[in-house]
């Protein structure tokens, strides 16, 4: 734009083919010539400049900008009702500009208030936008036929069930200020019903690498992001929930969860809600059993209000809060309509300020009201309300340092409903009996324990059974098997069974005693482990004197040390430290068990490295259907229950497996490589092995043997596979494997 020959104003084009609208303020150059000059700056070839409708108006064209978005609007009308009620123009502008676009769009929450203050000339109060739902008779209504499970705005403590901090300490209330995790201070906004939200403090959660996922359907990162309803019992086995967001939701039926489908397919869902919605899942097949319903999100809008059974249709959706307020209003005439307003706007604020905005349906259009002057640009926050804000926003950058944001997985029991279980008649699921009450064995005084009403008790029962003054039965038992493993024979020999049929204790003296030096040592393993290895009794010889054989022939007296047989895990541990591949590194995921091609079934994973990736066994996976052999040649029990006591046997596949298999030849190769690089001396060599392995030097005539094998192999043609077959042969020796 050029007056008087000077460029006063220039503007340059978006270098695209579509047309697009720009405007010129030029009020301050009113009464003087000016011209439009339109240059192509394109060097080579020309720039395909097209101009369209060149206009001089007194309104203001839509380019962006709150005023330039007003269309029809007069500027100057605008300015004249902003001086004359004391507003800033441009907060006035913003909020017009809101109001048409709520206006041009029928499917937009403020639609209605937007035609009540553009279109005064419209009258009615009973016509619906496409938005509409019920209203609160006919919402509550639409639940007469069902059964409600949850509601999250009248919930109890004792339904609050979520697994971790991701949904907060509790339901949002209604009118609960809440502020976006984008932290921008126009993002504050006020709750306008009350339900189960997940907090965005906690919203970069996430498992350590190596953490295993649960099974089949279920997959998934849900550890710490799930929210539990309480438990019933399916009856016509439609279930329904009010929900928005995304989220997978499982429904536990029968606490059924290796879920892979199609079978069960149907028991997992993923639910994408733009809005607030009902979801129904039909579980009709599984009818009169027990079942909870899992949510698990990880998305800040995700929000959940209502769960409900029975019936196959829908329950009507809820009148919108902020559409309530709207519907209300525009049934008023104009001069209540204003009043109504500003009345409301008094009351949000007093309300606010004494913190009061929660819990009734008033107060729900209040915060409705709230939201929509912050969306509008009616609620501005000067110095005075940003300062807190800020502050109480750098507290919780202070707060999100201190998390641990990556944590480990480990196996848990999530608490949940208290229920009593019936008695299947003759062990049948299909024929119930009466319940049987929750308890602990009423042999061991389990009549006195404190019934819980609002859980499934479990903690009544870890109390009870963790208090010695009312029965010291669990140290006893804890400190006996302790007792079994480190010195072969319990005190009580029949660990699993401290019962009427069960062996009395050698020595009931010293079950006390240990049982209470347990407790007192706050119920620590290591430090009675310890104390029982400094003993006298555990550091005793296995050659029994003659008395001893005489007098107590089973050694129940311990006069002398059992003879131990080494487990499968032992064995294997000492074979990778003797050859020098442990790889004593702690903790991390599970290495899978190598699998021979003889182990083939459904579910079978990947193969690991034959020596475990040098892990200590403690860190093999265990899958009840693909076990190490080794492991099993050496009584490892197979995990279908807990056991106490191993069996110990002495069988012939134990042998074998030291003879063949391949992970014992392996080490056994790695042993010889690392002892021929020590030293170049037979004798020096033989010694090492024999010490390393047996815990003493060979006899003259095992060198003799030993030396003349190196001379004279038949079969070995390298130094280094004569000395592998040596290791070979000390893995062997039954001194290796049992301890004297």
């Amino acid at each position: 734009l050029l007056v008087d020959g000077k460029i006063e104003i220039s503007i340059t084009g978006k270098n695209q083919n579509a047309m697009s609208p720009v405007s010129m303020d030029v009020r301050r150059f009113a009464g003087k010539m000016t011209t439009i000059q339109i240059v192509d700056q394109e060097t080579i070839g020309w720039g395909h400049i097209a101009v369209d409708a060149i206009k001089q108006t007194n309104s203001v064209m839509p380019n962006g900008s709150p005023l330039q978005a007003l269309g029809k609007i007069n500027k100057s009308e605008l300015d004249k009702i902003a001086l004359a009620e004391k507003v800033d123009p441009n907060t006035l502008a913003e909020f017009l500009t809101y109001l048409l676009k709520a206006d041009a769009d029928t499917k937009h929450q403020d639609n209605f208030l937007a035609k009540k203050i553009l279109h005064p000339e419209l009258k009615g109060s009973g016509n619906k936008s496409p938005l509409s739902g019920a209203n609160d008779l006919e919402f509550k209504e639409s639940f007469k036929n069902k059964k409600l499970i949850v509601d999250y705005s009248n919930l109890s403590p004792s339904d609050w069930m979520p697994d971790d901090f991701s949904y907060g300490r509790g339901p949002v209330k209604i009118g609960a200020l809440r502020i976006s995790e984008q932290k921008s201070l126009h993002e504050l906004q006020f709750a306008e019903y009350s339900a189960a939200m997940v907090d965005p403090f906690w919203k970069d959660l996430k498992h350590a690498n190596g953490s295993e996922p649960e099974p089949g359907a279920l997959g998934a990162n849900r550890a710490g992001r799930i929210l539990s309803t309480p438990s019933f019992t399916l009856e016509d086995g439609w279930v329904h929930f009010l929900v928005k967001g995304k989220a997978k939701v499982y429904c536990s039926v029968g606490a059924h969860l290796m879920i892979a489908g199609p079978l069960h397919g149907n028991l997992v869902r993923t639910i994408d809600m733009n809005d607030w919605g009902w979801v129904s899942i039909d579980l009709s097949r599984y009818k009169n059993l027990p079942a909870h319903l899992e949510f698990s999100s990880d998305d800040i809008n995700f929000a959940l209000r209502f769960v409900l059974q029975g019936g196959q249709d829908k329950p009507l959706l809820p009148t919108p809060a902020r559409e309530f307020v709207a519907r209300t209003l525009f049934a008023l005439d104009d001069p209540l309509f204003y009043q109504e307003i500003q009345k409301m706007i008094l009351e949000l604020a007093s309300l606010v300020k004494q913190e009061k905005v929660v819990d009734n349906q008033k107060n729900a259009s209040l915060a409705s009201l709230g939201n929509l002057l912050i969306h509008c640009g009616l609620i501005k926050f000067d110095t005075r309300a940003k300062l807190p804000i800020s502050q109480l926003l750098e507290k919780q950058k202070l707060l999100q340092a201190e998390v641990c944001w990556e944590s480990q997985l480990g196996l848990a029991l999530h608490e949940g409903t208290g229920i009593d279980e019936k008695v299947f008649v003759r062990g049948s699921h299909k024929s119930l009996g009466e319940p049987a009450p929750r308890s602990f064995l009423t042999a061991l005084g389990g009549a006195k324990l404190p019934k819980d009403n609002l859980g499934s008790g479990r903690l009544q029962l870890a109390d009870w059974i963790t208090n010695i003054e009312a029965d010291p039965f669990l140290p006893r038992v804890m400190v006996n098997r302790i007792w079994h493993h480190l010195l072969g024979r319990g005190i009580v020999a029949s660990v699993d069974n401290f019962g009427l049929l069960g062996e009395k204790p050698t020595h009931p003296e010293l079950l006390d005693f240990l049982a209470v030096q347990f407790v007192e040592d706050g119920w620590s393993v290591k430090k009675t482990i310890k104390k029982i290895m400094l003993s006298s009794v555990y550091q005793t010889s296995s050659p029994p004197s003659d008395i001893a054989k005489t007098i107590d022939p089973d050694n129940l007296f311990l006069s002398h040390a059992n003879m131990k047989r080494l487990s499968g895990e032992s064995i294997r541990d000492a074979m990778l430290f003797i050859s020098g591949e442990m790889n004593e590194t702690m903790f991390g995921p599970a290495v899978n068990v190598n699998l021979s091609e003889f182990q083939e079934g459904r579910g079978r994973p990947a193969s690991g490295p034959l020596d475990g990736a040098g892990r200590r066994s403690i860190y093999l996976s265990v899958r009840r259907n693909f076990l190490s052999s080794f492991m099993l040649a050496f009584d490892s029990p197979i995990p279908f229950s807990t056991v106490g006591k191993r069996s110990i046997s002495n069988v012939p596949s134990q042998a074998l497996i030291l003879m063949n298999d391949p992970f014992v030849h392996q080490q056994s190769e790695k042993w010889a490589k690392k002892i021929i690089a020590q030293t170049t001396e037979p004798r020096a060599r033989l010694d090492t092995m024999f010490w390393q392995a047996l815990n003493r030097l060979p006899s003259s005539a095992e060198v003799e043997e030993c030396l003349g094998y190196l001379s004279a192999s038949p079969t070995a043609t390298t130094d280094s596979e004569k000395w592998a077959s040596i290791a070979h042969s000390l893995w062997n020796v039954k001194e290796f494997v049992w301890i004297p």
